[in-house]
């Protein structure tokens, strides 16, 4: 089966992405963030994303003590705006920012005969305002043909 990835279009929401991203599986430092993933694919594309809207060159290594691979993006000014965007963001989620965490911490698997959708993540509250946002934002139960979803999102 051949899956299409459409990445966030605008600068804003690549931005949430990346904020939601660094959260699950990276660390902002003064002036570069980092993003750790076993996936070099993934990571290049992220890093293709990055130079498109912000201009910015990240540099991927492999790790020397696991089969992994971290990206480096060195911009002071990109590091405090994703810091920032970071706080906002923990406490009112977007949906491109749960997308960013997600892609870091979820995962999708069957067991048995059902789907399960799962992020595993131990902070409680950001948890808690991740459901909160999916529950208003996601398609009824009860009628899968509507959905409240933003057409933004």
């Amino acid at each position: 089966m051949d899956v299409r990835i459409v990445w966030p279009r605008t600068t804003k929401y690549v931005m949430e992405y990346l904020a939601g991203l660094v959260t699950g599986d990276g660390q902002v430092e003064t002036k570069r963030i980092t993003i750790t993933d076993s996936e070099k694919e993934f990571l290049e594309k992220v890093a293709e994303l990055i130079s498109r809207h912000m201009g910015l060159k990240a540099i991927l290594h492999k790790r020397s003590d696991f089969n992994a691979y971290y990206m480096r993006i060195y911009s002071k000014e990109l590091a405090s705006r994703i810091g920032k965007i970071i706080n906002e963001l923990k406490s009112r989620p977007t949906l491109n920012f749960i997308r960013g965490f997600f892609d870091a911490e979820g995962s999708v698997y069957k067991e048995g005969k059902y789907i399960v959708i799962e992020i595993k993540q131990h902070e409680g509250p950001l948890i808690a305002n991740i459901s909160i946002c999916l529950l208003y934002t996601s398609p009824s139960p009860r009628d899968l043909s509507t959905s409240r979803m933003p057409s933004s999102a």
